[in-house]
């Protein structure tokens, strides 16, 4: 069969620290990806792109390991911009 009814298959990455990270295990599949972008309803300028994602940020499956990858300011995940010293 061809889309819609078989589903695409489907990676996502995040860009940090100047490279591209797949965090595509950490992503729940429970609802379908709807992407939002450009002006919309004759708006003069564009509306930020949004994908909204539901995130395991638990004991992540991408980074064996680490718990609360995602969570802000968290010195343990390999995410987080600053290490404790």
């Amino acid at each position: 069969m061809v889309f819609p009814q078989t589903p695409l298959i489907v990676a996502i990455s995040l860009f940090v620290g100047g490279s591209w990270v797949d965090i595509t295990a950490d992503v729940y599949n429970r609802e379908k990806i709807a992407m939002t972008w450009g002006r919309q309803d004759w708006a003069s300028t564009a509306d930020p792109t949004r994908c909204p994602l539901t995130l395991n940020n638990g004991h992540s499956k991408a980074a064996p390991g680490i718990l609360g990858r995602y969570s802000r300011r968290n010195p343990r995940s390999d995410l987080c911009g600053w290490k404790p010293s």
